[in-house]
C-alpha cells in the first residue's frame, strides 16, 4: 500500500507492506500523489506507481519501482561459533 492524499492539502509519500500477519513500514515514494495508477507482481514483493496528481492538482507522469525485502544470503559458506 502507497501514496494517498491526507485531505485537504497533503500528498502522501507513505509505503506499507502486509506479510500476511502484520503491516510494517517501508522507505517513503520520492513523489507524494494520489489517483496514481499501480500493479503487482503475483508474489506481492514487486511493484510500481505510476502517474497521479499532486498538489495543488496537478497530473505527473512520475513513476517509481518498489523492490521488497528478500530472505536469500549470496554466500557459499555460512559457519557459526
Amino acid at each position: 500500500m502507497f501514496a494517498g492524499q491526507s485531505p485537504p492539502t497533503t500528498t502522501l509519500t507513505s509505503t506499507e507492506i502486509y506479510d500476511g500477519s502484520v503491516w510494517s513500514t517501508n522507505p517513503s515514494m520520492a513523489t507524494g500523489r494520489y489517483g496514481l495508477s499501480s500493479s503487482e507482481t503475483s508474489s506481492t514483493t514487486n511493484a510500481f506507481a505510476a502517474g497521479g496528481t499532486i498538489l495543488p492538482y496537478n497530473s505527473t507522469a512520475a513513476t517509481e519501482e518498489f523492490t521488497g525485502e528478500t530472505s536469500a544470503l549470496n554466500i557459499k559458506t555460512l559457519t557459526t561459533s
